[in-house]
């Protein structure tokens, strides 16, 4: 169900709050590396940008240029690798390509990403077609902040809803909204302008035809004075729990 949910469509919204958007404050202290209970460890070079990620069964590495990021996927076992190039315009990621792939080539030049962006800087729409499947993502923000999500992923229906506390703000020197929400790509800044809150909560509705499946997640906060040092996420779906817990590493 998390693949599910990391490949939605956001649907269009209307915007009815007048509220004014948050201005965002960074810290000035920098995040090295985030440790998750699952064992995943994503480290953060001096500018805020993921430059690294490990598990126990792959890692994944990610070089920057002028107008490009270069992500490299290796699967340990088989010591394999996909490589994804993702063209950048202005600082924002537009397109992406695959260059190499494992399973000897089973992705065709025809299998592509792209992303657009609103006219006041956020992600809006992420389309990626791979193998033949096409998925349409449509971000729907609302004062710099995620409300809601839809669409259609392989002709699954499906919608999701976030539910925020203003005083939880994504005002680190590094993006969290996608490192939580665990979409890829993981790096934030270059994907348009960054999201100023960090859900407490979202939902999120499947459905096949007449089969419906559903999901929720929370997520609390511990803090040491100004910064986050622990975050925890509960996702219930199917009559179970699975909790996952992220502690955040700084600089000395």
């Amino acid at each position: 169900m998390a693949a599910m949910v990391a490949a939605v469509t956001f649907a269009s919204c209307s915007k009815d709050n007048e509220e004014d958007e948050i201005e965002l404050s960074i810290l000035p202290k920098k995040v090295t590396k985030i440790e998750s209970s699952n064992q995943f460890t994503y480290e953060f070079d001096s500018d805020g940008r993921i430059f690294k990620t490990t598990n126990a069964f792959y890692s994944t590495t990610y070089q920057y240029t002028n107008n490009s990021v270069i992500v490299s996927y290796a699967i340990m076992d088989i010591n394999d690798t996909t490589i994804i190039q993702f063209e950048t315009k202005n600082g924002r990621i537009t397109s992406a390509k695959y260059l190499e792939s494992i399973y000897d080539g089973v992705y065709k030049e025809t299998d592509k990403m792209e992303y657009s962006y609103s006219a006041d800087g956020y992600l809006s729409t992420m389309e990626s077609t791979i193998e033949g499947i096409f998925i349409k993502s449509n971000y729907c923000v609302e004062n710099g902040v995620v409300k809601s999500i839809s669409g259609d992923d392989d002709g699954i229906v499906i919608s999701s809803k976030f539910t925020y506390n203003s005083k939880i703000l994504n005002n680190l020197n590094i993006n969290l909204w996608y490192v939580l929400y665990n979409t890829e790509p993981l790096f934030g800044d270059k994907l348009g302008k960054r999201f100023v809150q960090l859900p407490t909560s979202y939902t999120a509705v499947g459905k096949d035809g007449e089969e419906e499946e559903s999901m929720s997640c929370d997520f609390s906060y511990e803090y040491d004075g100004d910064y986050l040092k622990k975050i925890t996420s509960i996702i219930s779906y199917d009559g179970e729990t699975e909790t996952t817990t992220y502690e955040i590493f700084y600089e000395e």
